[in-house]
């Protein structure tokens, strides 16, 4: 058997095609079919002969050195030189590319060391002058004090150091107490049974206070229970804090004996009371 004949046998022993193997080993059809053929002349190269070769014994399952051992009198003899010298090459290329990296860091080396060089330059050549400056600077100083004391009978003029006056602290503007918004009653819509519903906005609190001007039957309810029933005598009155409720339903007898205030602000009906006696007052607690 051949080289070809062998590698077509595992092919066939493992159930690839040759679209099977041109997917896993990358390899055109056609070289594949050359290779099968030992048509190496079809391949591009001697060295890629060899490289092809290996790819198909690895896919198919077989062990390319013992492969290369067994058929090498097959394989053209050029292909295993070939192989070789391009090992050589590349270890010829390495130290070059490594020289080339420091060829191409040179220029920078040689800018860092020239800004340490004139960095270092500059900062003598500042402190010589800023030394030579300040000891002349003394010296000037030192004369002209001198001959002031020789022209002022050994006097010197001694300027009395300028008091500054501390800035007035300036009074503090008093802000004006904040503003609390004004509640706000609204009528919202008539409902069923001469049923009003109003809406509390703007408010803190949500006191309930009902007053009679004459006997009335009034029921007081929050959303989870009745709070009261019964009838207010004359000028009686019932109050309540729902601050903590979302709504009230206020059922009386007698609208026109009957007056509801909210947070003592009267809720001025928008039903006519001659209409009807009985009605129902809803307050919705809108926070």
């Amino acid at each position: 058997m051949s080289v070809g004949s062998t590698l077509k046998a595992a092919r066939n022993e493992k159930g690839y095609n040759l679209d099977y193997m041109q997917e896993h080993t990358k390899i055109q059809t056609r070289f594949l079919q050359a290779i099968e053929d030992d048509n190496f002349s079809v391949l591009p190269g001697s060295f890629y002969t060899r490289v092809f070769i290996r790819q198909y014994a690895e896919t198919v399952g077989l062990n390319p050195d013992e492969l290369f051992a067994t058929f090498q009198n097959e394989i053209p003899a050029s292909v295993i030189d070939e192989e070789s010298t391009r090992s050589t090459t590349v270890q010829n290329i390495t130290p070059q590319v490594t020289e080339s990296k420091w060829l191409k860091l040179l220029p920078k080396i040689i800018l860092v060391v020239s800004a340490i060089v004139g960095a270092a330059l500059i900062y003598f050549l500042f402190d010589r002058f800023y030394k030579d400056n300040n000891e002349n600077v003394k010296e000037n100083t030192q004369v002209i004090i001198e001959q002031s004391k020789e022209g002022n009978g050994g006097k010197t003029n001694e300027t009395k150091p300028e008091v500054k006056e501390e800035p007035k602290e300036q009074p503090k503007e008093e802000l004006p107490p904040p503003v609390t918004p004004k509640q706000t009653l609204t009528f919202v819509s008539s409902g069923k049974n001469n049923t009003s519903i109003y809406e509390l906005k703007s408010a803190t609190t949500f006191n309930v206070k009902v007053l009679s001007t004459n006997n009335v039957w009034v029921s007081i309810k929050k959303p989870s229970a009745e709070i009261f029933q019964g009838t207010l005598a004359q000028d009686a009155s019932q109050v309540f804090d729902l601050t903590g409720e979302a709504s009230v339903s206020i059922r009386t007898g007698k609208a026109q004996h009957t007056k509801i205030f909210i947070n003592d602000e009267e809720l001025i009906y928008q039903v006519d009371p001659t209409k009807t006696t009985t009605q129902t007052i809803e307050i919705k607690f809108v926070q």
